[in-house]
């Protein structure tokens, strides 16, 4: 179920459109093996995954704990906003105030973020007023690191 953070309207994760026409609208993927480009090699599109997506509010990397230099944080000291389910092919929608947002997935017991902005913000999305953001998140398919 999608419950709609600005109007509290729901909608079965069957619906391909939102109960409201703003926020964020994307999906999960998992990427494995060597992902460097070659001459001659294409690379399909990877699996869409059933996973959870986190979002939270921007966070930056000084507010996140990191396991090392990964991608892997510990904890995340920012207010997080709501949790979404995606559906087996990785799809998930969520409605949300216009702003500015971070989304990670997990990887067992740590948050992973695919992608940080020039200002190291980890995973942002803009939700802009009326518009559905379209974004892909992507999980590495390689065991999460031990430290």
């Amino acid at each position: 179920m999608i419950i709609c953070l600005l109007c509290g309207q729901g909608s079965s994760l069957r619906d391909t459109v939102c109960p409201c026409a703003q926020g964020i609208d994307g999906r999960v993927r998992m990427v494995s093996g060597n992902q460097m480009p070659a001459p001659g090699v294409k690379r399909g599109f990877a699996k869409g995954i059933s996973t959870k997506v986190y979002v939270f509010e921007l966070t930056n990397i000084s507010q996140v704990v990191r396991i090392g230099t990964s991608p892997y944080y510990s904890s995340v000291r920012s207010r997080q906003v709501t949790v979404v389910d995606t559906d087996s092919t990785g799809h998930f929608c969520v409605c949300l105030p216009e702003g500015r947002y971070s989304l990670f997935t997990r990887s067992g017991e740590w948050f992973f973020a695919s992608r940080r902005d020039v200002d190291n913000n980890l995973g942002p999305v803009e939700v802009s007023k009326g518009k559905m953001t379209q974004v892909e998140c992507h999980i590495e398919g390689t065991p999460a690191p031990v430290y």
